[in-house]
């Protein structure tokens, strides 16, 4: 029971006495907004009678302290506040309380992210609040265009670098060749900060996706899961593309030895091999991204965190999909060189490693960044990470996730909306009047005299 008379408050709204409180309490959202601010916490209804002139006033005051009540009415599970318990692991006690938050938030904080969401919400037009488009949404253009060359230039440092430690090793540096060091590093660091650029462009658009692991096994496996289209395009990639490349390269061959000298044959030959390696490996991880990647269904079946694993889970997928690609490719080529130079097995298979290793490292996060058509997760997590903390938890997810349990957001499969509209249009002019107000105590404290 609570603690305070409650009486008086609902004679006068019998009576017609408190015009303020009757206009909110007209609607389910008024009343849940009293229920909990007021009666959750057992907090004195005397305010309501006589403290707010008519309801948009006290609808505000409700509003204004919705987040503290919701926060103060759910604490969080014992021994998750603090990451007590492992974010996929759910015991007995979160199976019981489900509508109690997995962490402890500040509510100054959440009443900051919140407003920032919603602002972003509104000028974008949608009620609608999906993770993936938090990063469009929190970027302008010139931003997301720094964003992809900031990306581009680390990334091309890196893959710069580890390409000249690669040759470095190979030549056992230093040596005569150490001009080959820094210019492998610059070409393949330029290539890559390029590309990325490039790429980058439009991953902010692009929707969550997911692996098919069923069809990736399958392509290993099994005959029964692939369709029709899967064994034309299979038989194209795999034996008609090979054989004509071959076929093209080897007329040009026995004219190279019919006019040229024939030295160059066991050269061409290493070309030959080196040309169709590389084809048939480009075209093997082109058709395992087309086939096995595909958008994330976005259903009620669906959440949040399962779309945003799924997304990180595909990226993790290609990474290692290329890498293991590139890294055949690398040894290989090394064992025919090898072959071609007759360089005994003992000296070669070391480089051969040394090669494999790292242009799998190299090039497996290169490449498996740079294909496919889903970078939600990755786009989203680099926002999230240069965003001020003021505006955007670094941990976006798990806040959405515990806003939902406290009754801020409701959701629906992975996209979630504020309780109600009017929540979200309440923060979204809260964050234009603290802008406000704000831009004008600057403007004051400049000290403007004559």
């Amino acid at each position: 029971m609570p603690r305070h008379d409650w009486s008086e408050t609902l004679d006068a709204l019998r009576a017609g006495s408190a015009p303020a409180l009757a206009s909110v309490a007209a609607n389910p959202l008024g009343l849940w907004l009293i229920r909990m601010v007021y009666v959750v916490p057992n907090a004195d209804p005397g305010p309501l009678l006589h403290d707010f002139r008519d309801g948009g006033t006290l609808r505000r005051h409700l509003l204004d302290h919705l987040i503290d009540a919701l926060l103060a009415a759910r604490p969080p599970v014992p021994g998750q506040a603090h990451g007590g318990r492992h974010p996929g692991e759910v015991g007995p006690e979160l199976v019981s309380e489900p509508f109690r938050p997995r962490r402890a938030w500040n509510a100054g904080q959440v009443r900051l992210w919140l407003s920032h969401l919603a602002t972003l919400l509104t000028r974008n037009g949608t009620r609608d609040l999906a993770w993936w488009d938090v990063a469009r949404y929190a970027t302008t253009t010139g931003r997301r265009w720094l964003l992809c060359v900031v990306g581009g230039l680390v990334a091309g440092v890196m893959a710069g670098v580890a390409a000249g430690v690669l040759v470095a090793v190979t030549l056992n540096f230093p040596s005569e060749y150490s001009y080959a060091l820094i210019w492998t590093g610059i070409v393949f660091g330029l290539v890559v900060s390029a590309v990325i650029v490039f790429k980058a462009r439009g991953w902010f658009a692009e929707v969550p996706g997911s692996a098919d692991l069923r069809l990736m096994l399958a392509l290993t496996f099994s005959r029964a899961y692939l369709t029709r289209r899967h064994l034309r395009q299979f038989a194209i990639f795999f034996l008609v593309m090979p054989i004509l490349l071959g076929v093209v390269t080897l007329v040009a061959i026995s004219l190279v030895v019919f006019f040229a000298e024939p030295r160059l044959v066991g050269v061409l030959g290493f070309l030959l091999l080196m040309t169709c390696a590389i084809v048939d490996g480009v075209i093997v991880f082109a058709v395992h991204v087309k086939w096995v990647e595909h958008p994330t269904p976005l259903t009620s079946a669906t959440t949040a965190s399962s779309t945003w694993r799924a997304d990180r889970n595909l990226t993790v997928a290609r990474i290692v999909a290329a890498g293991r690609m590139l890294a055949l490719l690398a040894v290989i080529a090394v064992f025919a060189f090898g072959f071609i130079a007759r360089a005994s097995f003992t000296h070669v298979w070391p480089v051969a490693l040394q090669w494999g290793v790292f242009t799998a490292l190299i090039g497996g996060v290169a490449c498996g960044i740079i294909s496919g058509c889903h970078h939600g997760w990755l786009v989203c997590k680099a926002t999230l990470v240069t965003e001020p903390s003021s505006r955007l938890p670094k941990k976006l997810i798990p806040f959405l996730e515990d806003m939902h349990r406290v009754g801020l957001l409701r959701a629906v499969g992975p996209i979630y909306q504020f309780r109600h509209g009017e929540v979200q249009d309440y923060l979204a002019e809260a964050t234009a009047r603290d802008d406000l107000k704000s831009c004008t105590s600057t403007t004051s404290g400049r000290g403007y005299g004559l």
